[in-house]
């Protein structure tokens, strides 16, 4: 009894390869075939595709270009303390974006600080040093000349009611 349910299962799969065969012809079959692989290839990865692009400049950021940048910050900070600026923060923000979105942000405490720093003119010799340093430290060439430095104080974000508002 197996062996008759057996043929007639072949005999099944065989009578429907050559219904197909019958049915499409091999111009047909290869144009579609042609047209899917046209399509799986201009659509190819879709999520995975863009996932993975994310997870590349996330990894660059972080462990090439990040690095970098935190050097020219190091030497910015210091250079700050030699004047005899103390700011309460400093933060490097470039997130997924590209090294020309570089920006260092120094956090003073207070608007008078802030008002008296920005008096004494050192804003230049800072945002220069802040490039060189990024130059010599191999960060990317034609992104340094787009990197900023912003000066911004703790009571104005407070005032506005936070970072999410100050910078909106």
């Amino acid at each position: 009894m197996c062996l008759g349910i057996m043929l007639c299962a072949q005999g099944t799969y065989r009578g429907l390869m050559g219904f197909k065969k019958a049915m499409f012809n091999t111009r047909y079959l290869s144009s579609m075939t042609e047209k899917w692989y046209r399509y799986k290839k201009d659509n190819a990865g879709g999520f995975l595709k863009g996932f993975s692009k994310i997870i590349f400049i996330e990894l660059r950021n972080q462990f090439r270009l990040k690095p970098r940048a935190r050097a020219a910050k190091n030497a910015v900070m210091f250079r700050l303390k030699g004047l005899g600026w103390k700011p309460k923060e400093s933060y490097l923000n470039l997130g997924l974006g590209e090294p020309d979105l570089l920006g260092l942000v120094l956090e003073f405490a207070t608007d008078r600080e802030l008002e008296e720093f920005k008096k004494s003119s050192c804003e230049n010799e800072i945002k220069d040093l802040f490039h060189q340093v990024l130059l010599k430290s191999r960060y990317p060439a034609w992104a340094v000349p787009k990197t900023e430095v912003t000066y911004h104080s703790q009571e104005a974000i407070e005032r506005a009611g936070g970072w999410y508002n100050y910078f909106k």
